[in-house]
This record gives structure tokens, sequence and C-alpha cells, in this order.
């Protein structure tokens, strides 16, 4: 764990307010791990509604200093730093193109596996692979899919990027794939990685013995090679612990340190593709499915 019970929380803090948009699992186990942080300290929860957004945005606009506040992901992030509040605000969760939103001064703690990790990973785990599909709604995640070209061409890899502008557009673009990459990788972009384009992205995975990096354990466990993912409630404790950074009189001179992406592999799908991984590696991974 990268995170104690915070014995020493910050004397100037009245409360910890946790502002959200979403009752998403996800969120749901950030929250867990905040309220552990927290200790003794009151955590109130503010769940923001279309219907509230008004009222809700004054209650945030009239919070002050002496109080140490997370917003759980990107809207609820927007809706915070809108709102003028006095209070710092660490912005929990909120994918890399949506963190420049608020204040340049304000931390914001990404849902985006950091790159070093995803080239580690896919060095260890597919050693022979050079040219690395990506699919992606332009819309959506262009900026995200510029940088991450850069960081796999500084790598050694070649980045064969395929658009897919609308969900219709998906299964021409996953056949143009096909003898073009050793691997695809998954990001997060809802008009390609959706509940109703696993099948079809699974599928060409297997017959075509092209690995597919998932986005998640699920993904993994739905036959997906491997992914990263996180502890959200390890995440949701590491955004509480910069939440009460902000709030010391005296911070300590570095923060502490971010969590890990946590590594799942899916063993069957290893065998299948006739990868041969040594144990030491697979006892190196957090979670197995078979």
């Amino acid at each position: 764990m990268i995170l104690t019970a915070l014995a020493t929380q910050p004397a100037r803090a009245e409360r910890l307010l946790v502002v959200t948009a979403s009752d998403a699992p996800a969120y749901r186990q950030a929250l867990a791990g905040i309220r552990k942080s927290a200790g003794r300290l009151p955590v109130e929860i503010l769940q923001v509604t279309s219907a509230n957004l008004d009222e809700s945005s004054r209650d945030l606009a009239n919070t002050g200093r002496g109080t140490a506040m997370v917003a759980l992901g990107a809207r609820a992030n927007d809706i915070a730093t809108r709102s003028g509040t006095a209070a710092p605000i660490v912005g929990c969760m909120v994918p890399a193109p949506d963190a420049p939103r608020g204040p340049a001064s304000a931390p914001s703690v990404s849902t985006d596996i950091p790159v070093d990790a995803q080239m580690e990973w896919l060095r260890r785990l597919l050693p022979s692979a050079r040219n690395v599909g990506l699919l992606y709604d332009p819309a959506l995640n262009g900026r995200r899919v510029d940088a991450l070209a850069a960081a796999l061409a500084s790598a050694g890899y070649t980045a064969v990027r395929v658009p897919v502008a609308a969900p219709a557009a998906l299964p021409a673009a996953i056949g143009r794939l096909d003898n073009t990459v050793d691997v695809i990788l998954g990001l997060p972009d809802a008009t390609v990685y959706s509940q109703q384009a696993a099948k079809a992205l699974l599928l060409f995975s297997f017959r075509h013995k092209i690995p597919l990096v998932g986005l998640s354990d699920a993904w993994v466990k739905a036959g997906a090679l491997y992914a990263l993912d996180w502890d959200y409630e390890e995440v949701g404790g590491y955004c509480a612990s910069l939440a009460f950074r902000q709030l010391a009189a005296s911070r300590p001179a570095a923060p502490p340190p971010p969590p890990r992406p946590r590594v799942a592999v899916n063993l069957r799908t290893a065998a299948q593709l006739n990868l041969n991984w040594d144990p030491d590696l697979i006892r190196g991974v957090d979670r197995t499915f078979e």
C-alpha cells in the first residue's frame, strides 16, 4: 500500500468534501479509499445531477479554504473548478486530455495508464511486437493518440493509426489491421471500445492471432491478452492525501508516491496465441485468468 491512514492530518482541515457526478463502480471504489484515508475527519458527499446543478454550484462557490475537496471524474472536476470555490480542488480520475480545465496550480490525477508502464509491459509480454495498432475516434482521442504514437516511436515501435469516426465504421477499420500490426493497443474510447464492440474486437484477435491489449480486468477475463488498470480504492486514497496536502500549513518536501497500475493477463489467450511466458514473468503480474 502506498498510503497510511494519514495519522497526521492538517490542523486547518475542517472537512473533506467529495464532489461526484456519477455512481459508477470505479467511483464507488475510489470513494471507499477516500473515506479510509480521511480517518476521523468527516467526509461529505456532494452528488451533482442535472436537477441540482445550479444549487450545487452555489454551494461549491461558498465553500471556504478550510475544506479539502476531491472532485471525482472529469464532469465533477469541471463543475467544481467553474464554481469559483476558494477551496483547493484535487481532480481525481480525470482523463489526461480533460485535466487542463482546472487552474494551473490544481493537482489532477489522471486515469490514463502512464506511457512508460504501457511500454514496459508491451516489451515484457510481447517482445517481438513492433507494429502497434491504434483504433480511435479522432473527435475523442486525437490528442491522446498523437502523444501515444510519439511515445511508441521513441520506444522503437511503429504506430498504425486507424481512425474510427462512428461505431458503424469499426468493422472496416478492424479489417485494415490484418497483416499490418503485431498487437492492438486499446485505449479509452467510447466509440471503439464499447460493450457492443467487444465481441467483434476479440473475435478478430483470435481469428487473426493478433493480441489485443484490453482496458481492464473485465476485458482480460473476456479474452484480451492483458490489460493495465487501477486499484481505484488506492487511487481514491491517493487523491485524498493530495487534498490534505493542499491544506497543510507546512507541506512535505514531496507528495506521496502515486499508485501503480495493476497488470492482469489471460493465460488461455496466451496459449492460443502460442506465447510461452517465463514463470518468473507471470509471478510479476497482479492477476491471471485461465
